[in-house]
């Protein structure tokens, strides 16, 4: 509504360890600017901005992977192939193992190999797999490449380059330029009958084995929509906006293995954007942090399911029933039905979502009251006095829950409570104002800092439990003057 270009950069990981999101912002001498997320240990920051552009990752799962069924021959060193034999190619692998302390020894294992990519001797007979990206580390490159874009267009030709396996990306320019790539580097797989390339496929015919590569076009982007927005949550990219800019399912290959699913995330976000007309910084805002489930979610569903079921057996449950049927699907703070709720909604999403085996429903109910009333003796505390964020001896309360838009995924803590353990985290919002002026702001989970020791440890988790935001300034000068110590790593001042 005020001209403006927004882009809100919210991935979720891990809170904690290898793959929880650090944030840097790095300056060179060369003209490199880029604030943002990079996992410890990474070449390059992943996602965030520089002073005309910005962009987000978050993962899918296009069909990438093949496996191959290998025939041996009586040596188990030889496969068949075309009606003749060939030999596996077979390397030594060398593991350092640790034992203790600076003890250590040498494993060494054999490692297989066929004209399909790396080749597994099971139990289950052998297997080779073949991956889109084996032997390219392009993807290294490409993540440089993508700091240094300042174009919506020069950022899509990094893309075009496959270097990257996979990854939605959704980008922003200062020109006002928007869109959001389905990337995938998908191979060009043969249409054979008989042949389902979601299962096993036979491992002797070349003719099976593909070396080229769909091109760019050939996916489900949507670059400058009519709608004036996109938007990405791990869903769908045949349901964006609602409208008529949204892909056509029907243009794209089955063999693709593009997905259908639709997150809560995304049936509360395409319904919210749909139904405005234009859209206010605070109206973004109100998106990102909606704590709500929609009528069609999971969360839903299974409160219907519970509902339906016959407890005439079970009448002390009937006060935990009421609850249940008296909650409105949200996750705020000061809402008494979403503890009993969510507490059983979350141990079948959970498995759900890492592909496990999900616990009984009935059973879930029952686990989720007998915990409510050993810990807080009542089946309604507020949720704010269940939903927390904890570290060190840090502790606040947050609103939100698994798969709403302000994402908080939880795991008991063994006290009736329950402890974030990933969702909403390292999150930036980065804005051009009508006349192309940048603002960057961001907010850590905990704080910039690992060490227990540091102020930093936990010093943004009020912050981000507000939803609030701080500054980033831009350009060299205002980091400077805005900077409380200047150091080098491992020369610092004490």
């Amino acid at each position: 509504d005020d001209g403006a270009t927004r882009l809100i950069v919210n991935s979720h990981q891990p809170v904690e360890g290898p793959l929880a999101w650090y944030e840097a912002h790095l300056i060179s001498g060369e003209g490199l600017e880029f604030a943002g997320g990079l996992f410890p240990g990474g070449t390059f920051l992943n996602l965030g901005a520089n002073p005309d552009l910005a962009h987000a990752a978050t993962v899918n799962t296009p069909d990438l992977i093949d496996v191959y069924t290998l025939e041996l021959d009586e040596t188990g060193q030889r496969y068949a192939m075309d009606g003749d034999w060939r030999d596996l190619e077979t390397r030594q692998a060398r593991l350092l193992v640790q034992v203790w302390g600076p003890i250590a020894f040498e494993v060494r294992r054999p490692i297989h190999f066929s004209v399909h990519g790396p080749a597994f001797l099971t139990p289950a007979g052998a297997k080779a797999v073949r991956h889109v990206t084996q032997s390219d580390l392009r993807f290294v490159e490409a993540t440089n490449q993508m700091m240094r874009t300042r174009s919506v267009e020069a950022f899509e030709a990094v893309l075009r380059e496959f270097a990257l396996a996979s990854t939605n990306r959704i980008v922003a320019d200062r020109n006002g330029r928007i869109a959001r790539y389905y990337n995938a580097r998908m191979p060009v797989r043969p249409d054979f009958d008989g042949i389902v390339w979601r299962r096993e496929v036979p491992g002797d015919r070349s003719d099976l084995v593909w070396q080229d590569f769909e091109p760019f076009n050939a996916l489900p982007h949507m670059i400058d929509p009519a709608s004036g927005y996109v938007l990405e949550a791990n869903h769908s990219p045949f349901v964006v906006t609602g409208t008529d800019d949204d892909p056509d399912p029907a243009d794209y290959p089955a063999r693709f293995g593009i997905e259908t699913l639709m997150t809560n995330r995304a049936l509360r976000a395409v319904e919210l954007m749909a139904a405005m007309e234009t859209i206010s910084r605070d109206g973004l805002l109100a998106v990102k942090f909606d704590d709500a489930y929609h009528a069609d979610s999971l969360a839903l569903q299974l409160r219907d399911q519970l509902l339906a079921r016959d407890w005439s057996g079970e009448p002390e449950l009937a006060e935990a029933l009421d609850i249940i049927a008296r909650w409105d699907g949200r996750a705020s703070l000061d809402n008494h039905e979403a503890a009993l709720s969510l507490m059983t909604y979350q141990p079948i999403g959970t498995a759900l979502f890492v592909g496990s085996a999900p616990p009984d429903l009935a059973d879930s109910f029952r686990a989720a009251v007998d915990t409510l009333l050993t810990h807080h003796g009542r089946l309604d505390p507020l949720w704010s006095e269940v939903n927390r964020l904890m570290r060190g001896d840090a502790d606040v309360a947050l609103a939100g829950g698994p798969d709403t838009l302000r994402a908080v995924n939880s795991s008991p803590d063994g006290n009736g409570r329950l402890r974030m353990v990933s969702g909403d985290g390292l999150t930036l919002l980065v804005e051009w104002d009508a006349d192309g002026r940048q603002r960057v702001e961001a907010v850590h989970q905990f704080g910039s800092s690992s060490d227990p020791q540091s102020p930093h440890y936990t010093d943004q988790m009020a912050l981000f439990a507000e939803q609030g935001w701080r500054a980033i300034p831009m350009g060299e000068a205002a980091v400077r003057a805005a900077a409380v110590e200047t150091y080098r790593p491992g020369a610092r001042s004490q």
